[in-house]
């Protein structure tokens, strides 16, 4: 779990604070009292984001007014990891010493998350951390704030995709995942099947009364020229006969000339 975090633009009475500790449970970001209601508490919730990966804060009054700078990290696990980003490169993560001074080695932001969310045993393979992690971030200056949506990671997500964010966090998306893109690719060719009847890439069998009527009176002109087509081989039939009938008639009145 994430323990502490510090950096040197943190401030208290104008002096740099000591480093904010965590604990296991609760924990809350409160306003001094006698102070305004612009104290930094969603700033602060802001940096704790961008230590799992957001990146709501590089656009916070404090990055404005500020500028760039690093935020300082410790993880507990089976011991303590120390960490920076910074505003600045917000896609690299410094490896630091107990004392945040940086050991010189980094590593990509999309690595880092990786790590944490085999850390946080987070195992199913269609959920990423940021999906995971970023709907429990519900800040001022973060596109989730709308309070219909509880569940909704970002403004533009579906209710559905909501929903199957939560189902993927308890690791009981497998179980529906085979459904899920079965129903997909049906839906997919039930869409394509009506685009190619709707630009006539294919016959409209199913076209109403009209179109019934269309098609008896279509198979009743087509019965006729079987029909018709039947008596003509049959008159075909008899002039051939006719034929050989009379070229016979011929021969013999030749012979008994």
């Amino acid at each position: 779990m994430l323990i502490e975090i510090w950096s040197p633009v943190f401030k208290k009475n104008g002096k740099t604070r000591e480093p904010i500790q965590f604990h296991p449970g609760l924990n809350v970001i409160m306003g001094m009292d006698l102070a305004d209601n612009s104290i930094g508490k969603s700033s602060s919730l802001l940096a704790i984001d961008f230590i799992f990966g957001g990146n709501s804060y590089l656009k916070s009054i404090a990055v404005k007014k500020l500028g760039d700078h690093p935020i300082y990290f410790c993880f507990q696990f089976e011991k303590k990891f120390y960490f920076a980003r910074d505003t600045a490169k917000p896609d690299i993560i410094t490896y630091c010493n107990d004392d945040y001074s940086p050991t010189g080695e980094t590593m990509p932001l999309e690595i880092f998350l990786d790590k944490l969310k085999k850390r946080y045993h987070l195992d199913s393979p269609y959920l990423s951390f940021r999906l995971a992690m970023s709907g429990f971030f519900r800040i001022a200056g973060k596109n989730n704030q709308n309070t219909d949506f509880p569940l909704q990671v970002y403004s533009s997500q579906k209710s559905s995709e909501s929903i199957t964010t939560l189902i993927q966090l308890f690791n009981l998306y497998d179980n529906i995942a085979r459904y899920k893109e079965r129903l997909k690719d049906k839906s997919d060719q039930l869409t394509t099947f009506r685009n190619a009847r709707k630009y006539a890439f294919i016959s409209n069998l199913v076209g109403g009364k009209k179109q019934f009527e269309a098609n008896v009176s279509e198979i009743k002109d087509w019965n006729m020229i079987y029909h018709i087509s039947k008596i003509l081989s049959k008159i075909k039939l008899t002039l051939m006969i006719l034929r050989k009938i009379n070229k016979k008639s011929n021969l013999e009145i030749l012979s008994w000339s």
